[in-house]
């Protein structure tokens, strides 16, 4: 039969998987489970172990309240995460519209500048001709 050598970091491992949220949860519930054999079994039970198990219990009960209350909020907190994801990718999405809109009118704007400026440059050929013309006529 191998003996397994149980290390210290194990130990604890093992201690903070029973103890769950790292609240006493455990040593809480394992000590009322202890108190009440112990007050069972007593001949002359007294009220004072009575109202220390009472004591414990509130204690777990405001514990799992606590931890229903903290579940409550981080649910709250992810369909708010989620509403936010969601509204985020929208507002993305307008904007790649945006852009594609603006890279049309910038399209749009350049090849329209583009015929001003040819435009102006047969305005200005033109005109040259014509006082070319006016010129020979008159002499």
């Amino acid at each position: 039969m191998p003996s397994e050598i149980v290390t210290e970091e194990d130990i604890i491992r093992k201690r903070i998987l029973i103890d769950g949220e790292g609240c006493g949860d455990e040593k809480r519930v394992s000590n009322l489970l202890k108190t009440f054999v112990k007050w069972i079994h007593d001949p002359n039970p007294d009220d004072s172990t009575f109202h220390k198990m009472l004591a414990i219990i509130s204690q777990c009960e405001m514990s799992v309240d606590k931890l229903q209350v903290v579940k409550r909020m981080n649910e709250e907190e992810s369909k708010n995460y989620q509403k936010l994801h969601s509204d985020i990718e929208k507002e993305i999405e307008e904007g790649k519209k945006r852009i594609e809109l603006y890279k049309k009118q910038l399209t749009e704007a350049k090849i329209i500048k583009s015929n001003k400026q040819q435009y102006d440059a047969i305005g200005q050929k033109r005109k040259k001709y014509r006082l070319r013309l006016c010129v020979d006529t008159t002499a």
